[in-house]
């Protein structure tokens, strides 16, 4: 029995009853032949954050703290003019993928990825620097670019689905591994730069875009599971899609974890939904970008075209 934990978990439960398959992957990667050794999870229980932590520890790591949210929630008269500020995140009619059938089944979380060494990764550190942005501005800019040839119309704005971690500002144990984030939506225009992407992105965290989509979602589960059922299964005769999904779980440096290998790394695989066909998920462990890439097998030659993305995405990053 899966149990559904948070505002997020109870919407990913619902979605699952619907047909979707809301389970992500853990990588440890073995430094000698790339080969990857999975840890299913299944997101309606925890977040990244809180489920990455949890294996750690089972793992002999010595892990800090939860990585927690930087800002505390509006409230009162403060949030009321955060949801009434921020309109709900509308994405495209038409599939935005070529050849897309969004009725072939969900996908099981595996990926391939991308691992940098500790010299690239801060090369990009110092490239972003240079250039007046976040790394994670310069790895979606990058992203955004390397998934083009998979589009109907490349020159349409894209809009991304960027998780907001929200751990220890929406009234819940900090410490608790359940769901705690939200999401905003970076919409980017056809031949934006990279400073473009970065602008978006800290509009919508300025605007406090996730904790008005936070609150949408928890007034509408007010509503009742089975209502909420009925309305999503309803919405998704018409669905709207979005480009993809870019999530970034920051940096991981613990000590300890002797039984798996000084040199061993890990990936994330990220699950990909009907409506969102693309999803990505980086890290940094230890110094070195990790990054994994998946596409629903709706999209045709959906493993070739996740290998071709990564590849074009290296290219891009590393010049």
């Amino acid at each position: 029995m899966i149990e559904a934990r948070g505002i997020v978990g109870r919407w990913l439960s619902i979605l699952r009853e619907l047909g979707e398959r809301p389970d992500f992957a853990y990588g440890k990667i073995d430094p000698k032949t790339g080969d990857v050794k999975w840890f299913d999870f299944h997101h309606e229980e925890a977040d990244g954050a809180g489920s990455f932590t949890a294996l750690l520890r089972e793992r002999g790591y010595s892990v800090g703290p939860i990585p927690c949210a930087k800002h505390p929630r509006p409230r009162g008269l403060a949030m009321l003019k955060t949801f009434l500020r921020n309109k709900p995140l509308k994405g495209s009619i038409d599939a935005p993928w070529k050849r897309y059938d969004p009725n072939v089944p969900p996908p099981a979380p595996r990926v391939p990825y991308l691992l940098l060494n500790t010299e690239q990764t801060g090369a990009l550190q110092s490239a972003a620097k240079g250039k007046g942005v976040s790394l994670n501005s310069l790895l979606l800019h990058a992203l955004n670019e390397a998934i083009t040839p998979l589009l109907v119309d490349p020159r349409r704005p894209r809009t991304w689905f960027i998780p907001v971690n929200i751990r220890g500002a929406d009234d819940e144990p900090a410490d608790d591994p359940g769901n705690h984030a939200s999401f905003i939506g970076c919409r980017i225009e056809d031949g934006a730069d990279v400073s473009a992407v970065h602008d978006a992105i800290r509009a919508q965290l300025a605007s406090n875009a996730h904790w008005a989509n936070w609150m949408r979602f928890k007034l509408i589960l007010g509503l009742g599971r089975m209502r909420v059922t009925k309305l999503l299964a309803k919405s998704r005769q018409r669905r709207r899609y979005f480009e993809g999904n870019f999530s970034n779980m920051g940096e991981w440096n613990p000590t300890g974890g002797e039984a798996d290998g000084a040199d061993v790394a890990w990936c994330v695989a990220p699950p990909a939904f009907s409506d969102i066909a693309l999803s990505s998920v980086v890290m940094i462990w230890r110094g070195r970008l990790s990054a994994g890439f998946i596409v629903h097998p709706g999209i045709a030659d959906h493993e070739a075209k996740a290998r071709e993305v990564l590849e074009r995405w290296r290219d891009a990053l590393l010049g």
